[in-house]
């Protein structure tokens, strides 16, 4: 008699992912940690290599906890991971753009604590969904860019209740002039303007991130 297993370090997620380009990420402690996961063995249908972001592009045959990865499906995908929760992580970032992961359920970015250096000033989070969108909440096995200022951490904790956030201006895009730019295959991208006579938006919260590792992919922004 097979009897299912109900312990706590014991989860079954299920992402989704569309079609093309998807920024993923391992949300969940699974086998082999020591090691690594194979991006082919969790995701078989895959299109294309994995790629992280350091300075540039990467190809990677490894992925890890903690970082976000571009990774493209022929069609809409489904997938069912096993693996135990993981429910506070510290995630790294350098000078400049990051790729970074999430934990296993979602976290809402007013909640991230203990930055440090006690100055690390980090943009906007975005993710990306077809188009580029700002994140409030990040989302497990999704992965987010955001912009750091220098080298230093945050902490993504499920349990977490501070309102330590380093960045962001106040600025409620839904305020904003809108320009949506579309493609014939229904590629698109919102690109915002507004006034600023006082010189208060931080405009580097709101900067793109870079494109995917596809030169051919859909890309629109202001230059």
């Amino acid at each position: 008699k097979l009897v299912p297993r109900k312990d706590d370090d014991f989860v079954l997620g299920s992402v989704q992912y569309g079609k093309g380009w998807n920024i993923i990420c391992i949300s969940d402690s699974m086998n082999a940690t020591s090691s690594g996961y194979d991006p082919t063995a969790l995701f078989p249908n895959a299109s294309s290599n994995a790629f992280a972001y350091e300075g540039g592009y990467q190809k990677k045959t490894v992925l890890e906890n903690r970082i976000g990865y571009w990774l493209k499906f022929p069609s809409d995908q489904v997938f069912h991971l096993v693996g135990g929760p993981h429910l506070r992580d510290t995630m790294f970032v350098n000078p400049g753009w990051n790729l970074v992961g999430a934990i296993s359920l979602p976290v809402a970015v007013s909640t991230f604590t203990h930055y440090y250096p006690s100055d690390l000033n980090l943009s906007s989070f975005f993710g990306y969904s077809g188009k580029y969108e700002m994140a409030n909440i990040l989302y497990p096995f999704k992965g987010y860019w955001v912009k750091a200022n220098k080298a230093g951490y945050f902490i993504e904790s499920y349990y977490a209740t501070g309102l330590e956030q380093a960045s962001g201006t106040g600025l409620q895009l839904s305020a904003c002039n809108s320009l949506t730019i579309t493609d014939r295959n229904g590629n698109s991208q919102d690109l915002y303007f507004t006034e600023d006579p006082a010189g208060h938006i931080r405009v580097a919260d709101y900067e793109l991130p870079p494109a995917a590792p596809e030169v051919s992919a859909f890309d629109a922004r202001f230059a």
